[in-house]
């Protein structure tokens, strides 16, 4: 490439306003504003035309849209920049799957398992091209390579990817926040975090603890509840959940939960 063609660098201001409208369209995305998604996401590369993951952000906008074309080209180009080569893969299986109409189910099945395989090998620890893939071979009629697929999408589910986590994780901060007279404003806790803080405040007693503990159970996966449990806030409630009796029969009856690395086989 000419010296003349090379891309010119970013400022500084620039690359943190394009940031910020990145998080804007994230944000908008997740708040089902497509419309607006797409356009801070445009303004996003518009302020910084280096900005990384910006085209798998517009094929997934364009994939809740039903949009094949612009997936198309979204994950053609992130390819192209040699960028989340493992999720533009698993968006272009998608879009090959969506075509079968025009190419026949054999050849579009075949095609997107190619870019499926790629995707894998891109990132092994990518439990939603284990996820896609499955359901790509049962409805291919391989119920055998379904189960296995799935199997190893369970497997790689890690609990960070929880948005009922990462709620409960920033009620914990807001209420440490409160108790040093620093306000946080946060929506009003769900069923999960009122559980999570009211473990969280029963400390000085263990039958009350114990109480909580188990509500916390009956409302959470038990994977997000030992994730939860490593949080400081809560450190302190984890010896229920190894002592005798119930927590101990659960934490035994979670898979490979004493050995993480059995999570990426």
């Amino acid at each position: 490439m000419a010296v003349a063609d090379a891309p010119l660098e970013s400022t500084e201001e620039q690359k943190a306003e394009a940031l910020r409208l990145f998080d804007e369209a994230v944000r908008a995305r997740h708040e089902e504003r497509a419309q607006g998604a797409m356009n801070a996401v445009t303004a996003a590369r518009r302020a910084d035309p280096q900005l990384r993951s910006v085209d798998v952000l517009v094929g997934e906008i364009a994939l809740e849209q039903k949009s094949p074309e612009t997936l198309r080209r979204a994950a053609e180009y992130a390819l192209e920049r040699g960028e989340n080569e493992s999720s533009a893969n698993l968006l272009s299986a998608i879009e090959a799957w969506m075509s079968r109409g025009e190419k026949g189910t054999a050849k579009a099945g075949q095609l997107a398992e190619q870019f499926l395989s790629d995707a894998a090998k891109a990132e092994p620890s990518n439990a939603s091209v284990s996820f896609f893939h499955g359901e790509l071979s049962r409805l291919l009629g391989d119920g055998l390579n379904a189960h296995r697929h799935l199997l190893a999408a369970l497997y790689r589910q890690q609990p960070w990817r929880s948005a009922a986590l990462l709620e409960n994780k920033m009620q914990l901060a807001a209420r440490e926040s409160a108790d040093q007279a620093k306000t946080v404003m946060l929506a009003p806790p769900s069923e999960q975090a009122e559980a999570v803080l009211a473990l969280r405040n029963a400390t000085s007693s263990e039958a009350g603890e114990s109480n909580a503990l188990a509500e916390l159970l009956r409302v959470t996966p038990t994977v997000q509840v030992f994730a939860l449990l490593d949080d400081s806030a809560l450190s302190g409630s984890r010896a229920l959940m190894q002592g005798e009796g119930s927590g101990s029969q659960v934490e035994a009856s979670v898979p490979y939960l004493d050995r993480p690395a059995d999570a990426t086989k």
